[in-house]
């Protein structure tokens, strides 16, 4: 998965779970797009709400130290009957960037299902949609399982195809922005999530690199939380031996890099610190060759393991479509259908997983 459940903190409760963040041009001239999603398989193991009073940030470095120099925060009021909400937008620099305690200047309010215009320019949506997000989770437990044993497992993508994500929704929020205000033509981003507690926030999860959490990093459920908690100016001392010593032991086994130390480290520095970087003047596209930004149909999964073997590897699992080509990019939520297992079991104190149809534990971190 590229983040769908991953933090223990965050498994009580799937509206603070955040799943996939997407950084492109807008429809709009002259706009940037800059979508994310939390609650993995709303509806079935998760709400199809977001957390009333919760804040749901996106965090943005404009001079390149992976420190928030402007922050758009979204929040959200109870749900009424029809499981609408208020919500509002606001933006934050400098300091109250970094200070959930500062709200930041209101840029627009309005309710979930709707677009909500921005002062300023610009207009934001949230609420339910199709889950954007695609790739055999099943395949991906056995390559990774594999490596960490120290063997290439290719063969885990032939089994398949399954989109394990196939028919499954989420509650996402866009926002498209003017991008002249943004503060930088290029930036990096990441996504934020934080709860209220006795006056202040802890924050329950964060994230931007597809996939870095459930294949380089997530071994270990009590090294997730103390991932989804930390700050991307941290992660290059605190990760990148964790990421590199994984992608050695993957490309020994697999024999395709000279060097597997060095191309380890080589990995580790491409992905740390763990942020989204965009360059607006140029298209977005995450793919092996380059990365810029993330467009709504970059097969992310495909380019990740194939980073992390160094060779072409593929799911053959696609876009399907689960998303719209304009405003508000997210797509109208599925009919959920009563026989789709759920994606994982929300229980407080345990793992999720991954359960194949026979109930056999296929994925698990």
């Amino acid at each position: 998965m590229p983040d769908h459940i991953d933090s223990p903190s965050a498994l009580p409760d799937g509206r603070l779970d955040l799943c996939d963040m997407y950084a492109f041009g807008g429809e709009e001239p002259r706009t940037t797009a800059l979508v994310f999603t939390v609650n993995p398989d709303a509806g079935k193991s998760s709400p199809t709400t977001f957390h009333p009073g919760a804040l749901y940030e996106i965090k943005l470095d404009t001079d390149g130290d992976a420190v928030e120099d402007v922050t758009y925060r979204v929040t959200f009021g109870d749900p009424d009957a029809s499981d609408t909400q208020t919500l509002a937008v606001r933006r934050a620099g400098g300091d109250a960037a970094r200070n959930p305690r500062s709200e930041g200047e209101l840029l627009g309010e309005g309710r979930t299902g709707e677009t909500v215009p921005l002062s300023g320019g610009g207009r934001a949506w949230a609420g339910a949609a199709a889950d954007p997000f695609f790739g055999d989770g099943i395949a991906l437990g056995r390559f990774r399982n594999a490596a960490l044993e120290g063997r290439y497992d290719p063969e885990a993508f032939a089994q398949g195809p399954v989109d394990v994500f196939a028919g499954r929704n989420v509650t996402g929020v866009a926002l498209e922005l003017p991008t002249a205000p943004l503060g930088s033509e290029t930036f990096s981003l990441w996504g934020v999530t934080l709860a209220p507690r006795e006056g202040g926030w802890v924050r329950v999860d964060r994230w931007a690199t597809p996939l870095i959490q459930h294949l380089f990093i997530n071994h270990d459920p009590h090294l997730a939380d103390e991932y989804s908690k930390a700050r991307p100016e941290d992660d290059l001392e605190a990760y990148a031996g964790r990421i590199s010593g994984f992608v050695e032991k993957l490309t020994t086994a697999a024999g395709t890099a000279q060097d597997p130390a060095a191309y380890g480290r080589h990995v580790a520095a491409l992905l740390l610190p763990d942020v989204l970087t965009y360059d607006t003047r140029e298209p977005a596209s995450y793919g092996t060759g380059g990365r810029n930004g993330r467009a709504m149909a970059d097969d992310v999964y495909d380019v990740m393991v194939s980073l992390a073997a160094n060779a072409s590897l593929a799911d053959g699992v696609s876009s399907g479509g689960n998303h719209l080509p304009g405003f508000p990019y997210l797509a109208p939520p599925k009919d959920v259908s009563p026989d789709l297992p759920p994606l994982a079991t929300r229980e407080a104190g345990r793992e999720p997983g991954m359960r194949a149809a026979g109930g056999e534990t296929s994925l698990g971190w």
